[in-house]
């Protein structure tokens, strides 16, 4: 079974949860618009958080480096949420393999139709302090 989930307006952990456990269970998962997920919290402690993970570690051009597309970031958020050690690994990436993650809605998937995630949305609660995908990879330094 296909699962198609439209992440503008959700939260990034929230729907990375969503979409491991339904890898697990062996659905194929795809999520569109990746750059519009929200982070909830104060934008300088989420900025400094991830910018230590990508810069504060090791010297910047030695790398490890951090993905600065939303898309792939998102991936990377649901793959740290997957069975990844000792004789659950394979499962995993099974799982992982299951995952797609998209910039926008591509033409092919344009009539297909969405699984709605109300679980995952964000509540007006939570609407003053947010940071989407997008405005945090610009501010890790993303290209575009």
């Amino acid at each position: 079974m296909d699962i198609n989930i439209n992440g503008k307006g959700m939260i990034v952990g929230r729907l990375a949860s969503f979409v491991a456990k339904q890898a697990l269970l062996g659905h194929n998962v795809r999520v569109f618009n990746c750059e519009s997920l929200y982070f909830t919290g104060k934008k300088e402690a989420i900025v400094g958080h991830y910018q230590h993970k990508f810069y504060g570690r090791t010297k910047a051009y030695k790398g490890p480096y951090g993905n600065k597309m939303p898309d792939r970031f998102f991936r990377r958020v649901v793959k740290g949420m997957l069975p990844h050690g000792g004789k659950e690994k394979s499962r995993g990436r099974v799982a992982l393999s299951k995952v797609s993650c998209f910039l926008g809605i591509p033409e092919k998937f344009k009539n297909d139709p969405l699984t709605p995630t109300e679980a995952c949305a964000i509540t007006k609660s939570q609407a003053p302090s947010v940071l989407t995908v997008a405005e945090l990879m610009k501010n890790l330094g993303a290209k575009a």
